[in-house]
């Protein structure tokens, strides 16, 4: 599936075949999937919940749409900037030492995948902005490309814009919204790549989420989102009288604007309304946080509630019915529990008392909203199994391990053993038929020096030692 594209129809396929076929897992036992949310995984994600596998839920990867929600925020000047900012950077060991004595800190490694290293180097060069300007400032180099980058930056930072401002205040304004935004997209995405079952607190990162660009329930957005990072900037630059070409508020008002397509997207895929794309997962997410514990000591949860856990495929009236018997006692022990009490040794500690409830929880934490949770198999194995069966499957994996290193070394020293063996026997070959060609020359000059007469003698004498040599 990973080596050539594929179209929905061939994923449901493929899918089907290898869960059915080489699985032998039953329909009814499948519970989820996680995926990447492209166009032809979500195609294929419907056919096989609704037609094949109508117990399972479907979980899109969530690691995957918060990145691009934070792709929606995008400053062309800034990127060009530190992208040749980088470029010399990571092809001068030169500019590397001077960075670092002029800066105080190590440069910025060039983000080389999604989760939070784009926020990081903005942030580092955001904090250290005037030792950054000083370094471009005193950065010389014998190389012509290098002193080309170099210069082009010094040109870029004396740059005075169309609209009256000056380059160098603006790229670091865009650099400080790059920061507040990162900081909001990048928690979400790292809180998405952890190891612990994570459904049961999506939800409330989603909330959290949503506060902080304050999508509101409209999406006309009539709230402000906070960028303590950009206020900082505007008021010391007009605390020290730098000519902005504009009042505090008016640059604010322009990078809210900013932030509109950023902000429309997130409405369109997690806004509060039902037309949002990920309504339906937003709906497993909500109604999944009813295991964690911490939230029901925080309120005692209501008859509907507690129905909500209805959503989910995978259960039945009859367990719904359970929860609502269980619900009393689950309400007692999260409460005379401390809230960072570990969340699996809580229900292993009432599973006896909350056998339903215990079961759910075990189903919903094999549904992530990660699809990078997938890719870590020790991860899945150590929300699934109990200590004895992890100690069996690392066992069993090490052994696995020990059998295919050995088979590796046999197969190895086999191979040098042929390769000796075969290069002996050239040797050998070679050797003889140097010593043929060399009993060949003597004989030559034998009959010259005896003359005609005395060849046959010659030739009788070296067919008995050919014969002898034989072993007749």
């Amino acid at each position: 599936m990973l080596k050539k594209s594929m179209s929905a129809r061939d994923i449901v396929g493929q899918v089907n075949d290898t869960l059915g076929e080489e699985f032998n897992l039953r329909a009814s036992r499948c519970i989820g999937f996680m995926l990447d949310g492209c166009a032809a995984n979500l195609l294929a994600l419907d056919s096989l919940t609704q037609h094949i596998y109508r117990k399972s839920v479907g979980i899109p990867c969530f690691s995957h749409l918060f990145n691009n929600i934070g792709t929606r925020l995008r400053f062309p000047d800034v990127d060009e900037f530190l992208g040749k900012l980088h470029t010399l950077l990571s092809h001068s060991p030169q500019a590397k030492a001077l960075f670092r004595e002029i800066v105080g800190v190590t440069d910025p490694p060039t983000p080389n995948h999604r989760w939070g290293s784009r926020y990081e180097r903005d942030y580092l060069i955001a904090m250290n902005w005037p030792g950054v300007v000083k370094f471009i400032e005193a950065y010389k180099s014998n190389d012509d490309e290098k002193s080309k980058t170099a210069t082009w930056l010094r040109s870029e930072l004396a740059r005075k814009r169309n609209d009256g401002k000056d380059q160098v205040l603006v790229l670091r304004m865009q650099l400080a919204v790059l920061v507040d935004v990162g900081k909001i997209v990048t928690a979400a995405c790292i809180f998405l790549e952890g190891d612990e079952p994570l459904l049961h607190q999506a939800f409330s990162k989603i909330e959290k989420f949503r506060s902080q660009l304050e999508l509101g329930n409209d999406g006309l957005f009539k709230e402000d989102v906070a960028l303590p990072t950009l206020d900082a900037v505007i008021a010391a630059g007009i605390g020290q009288g730098d000519d902005f070409g504009a009042t505090a508020d008016l640059l604010k008002a322009e990078f809210q604007d900013e932030l509109v397509p950023l902000r429309t997207y997130a409405y369109d895929q997690i806004g509060p309304h039902e037309d949002a794309e990920r309504a339906t997962v937003l709906k497993y997410m909500e109604a999944a946080r009813l295991i964690d514990f911490t939230f029901m000591r925080r309120h005692k949860y209501s008859a509907n509630e507690v129905r909500s856990l209805a959503v989910f495929p995978f259960t039945s009236e009859e367990q719904v019915d359970k929860f609502l018997t269980e619900k009393d006692y689950y309400y007692v022990a999260a409460r005379v529990t401390d809230r960072d009490y570990d969340f699996w040794q809580f229900w292993q500690d009432h599973k006896e008392k909350l056998p339903t409830w215990f079961a759910v929880v075990l189903d919903i934490a094999l549904v992530q909203p990660s699809s990078a949770f997938v890719e870590r198999v020790s991860s899945t194995v150590r929300s699934c199994l109990v200590s004895s069966q992890n100690s069996c499957l690392s066992d069993r994996i090490m052994a696995a391990a020990l059998i295919k290193y050995n088979r590796g070394r046999d197969r190895h020293s086999l191979k040098l053993r042929y390769d000796k063996e075969e290069l002996a026997e050239e040797k050998e070959g070679e050797a003889e038929g140097e010593e043929e060609e060399g009993d060949g020359e003597e004989e030559e000059e034998e009959e010259e020096e005896e003359g005609p007469g005395s060849g046959g003698a010659s030739a009788e004498a070296g067919v008995v030692d050919v014969d002898m040599s034989d072993g007749q």
